[in-house]
């Protein structure tokens, strides 16, 4: 709580801390989102549910390739390192190697667009079509905007990183 005027976050290595605890939160909530879909469409017997299934495994196998080839370039002197990146959910990788975040902005993106998007569609129709489910409504109110939210971020720190590296250096 501190003294009235003191800075809440004091430092850069602060607000990446809590950065890495928003991501680590937003990850664990899609994919505790996404089971709990699994679990209630096939109980249900939602035509959907065998769809997520696949959409979901082709997603993660996608983004734990692309993430692997990525750390392997990024990781030049010490590729050894990439071969953690395959048993490590690629949005936790920034968290313990700040070395990471572009391969980190890269599973954000590709699980936006290849699982997000197309889990939120599905469980649209689960809900019009099937039952109003808790789970599935907090699911669609939690883990598609915290995906938006966190694939713009990450295309914009990757639109800033590229400008930093192609600006012109002042001497």
């Amino acid at each position: 709580h501190g003294m009235p005027g003191q800075k809440w976050v004091s430092s850069r290595s602060e607000v990446r801390r809590m950065y890495s605890l928003f991501l680590f939160l937003s990850v664990t909530n899609d994919w505790y989102n996404d089971s709990c879909f699994l679990l209630i469409g096939a109980h249900c017997q939602f035509r959907g549910a065998a769809i997520s299934a696949q959409i979901l495994a082709v997603a993660v196998a996608f983004q734990l390739v692309g993430a692997t080839i990525l750390s392997w370039h990024t990781l030049d002197a010490q590729r050894w390192r990439s071969i953690a990146t395959v048993f490590l959910p690629p949005a936790w990788l920034q968290i313990l190697d700040p070395d990471l975040a572009g391969v980190s902005d890269y599973a954000a993106v590709v699980r936006c667009f290849t699982e997000d998007l197309a889990q939120g569609s599905l469980q649209v129709w689960y809900v019009v079509s099937v039952a109003s489910n808790y789970q599935v409504l907090f699911s669609l109110l939690t883990s598609l905007p915290l995906a938006l939210a966190e694939a713009a971020g990450s295309l914009r720190r990757s639109t800033d990183r590229e400008s930093a590296t192609h600006s012109p250096r002042s001497t």
